[in-house]
């Protein structure tokens, strides 16, 4: 059963979601809601376009991910309508008895990784391990603070 959800966009997270850029660098001051309103529907979007595909979300450090940038990725994944553990598993394998299929290149350890219901993977990737991403095949990549 479907239930309507309403989402409520400030000015930047309307124009972000209307145009749909193919490609999208949101230079937008702090606390204007870029996770948790267009990161959120751009990831969301493409994992379930593509499906057993694969998406790098890159922060600076594993604890910048775990602490700023997941809490609002998944509250904007939660607003969309999405579960977590119905639609998504953080940092652990979904339940074998659902069937979700394995992303084409298959995750051998789920602790930095977070699985979709249609077998596209998130895979954590910290910018202080260097190296961490080479030969990592992804089909797109979110970064929250480019800048770095």
């Amino acid at each position: 059963m479907s239930r309507e959800v309403k989402i409520w966009l400030n000015k930047p997270q309307r124009m972000s979601w209307l145009i749909g850029a193919k490609e999208e660098y949101g230079v937008w001051g702090r606390a204007t809601g870029k996770t948790q309103g267009p990161i959120a529907h751009r990831s969301s979007h493409a994992a379930n376009l593509m499906p057993r595909g694969a998406t790098g979300i890159v922060g600076t450090t594993y604890l910048q991910l775990l602490e700023r940038t997941l809490p609002p990725l998944i509250k904007g994944w939660t607003d969309l309508g999405y579960e977590e553990n119905v639609h998504f598993w953080r940092r652990r394998f979904p339940p074998k008895v659902l069937n979700i299929p394995s992303a084409i290149y298959p995750v051998l350890t789920a602790e930095h990784t977070i699985f979709w219901w249609n077998g596209h993977v998130f895979h954590l990737i910290s910018q202080d391990r260097p190296g961490l991403a080479n030969g990592k095949n992804l089909d797109a990549i979110i970064c929250g603070e480019a800048r770095f």
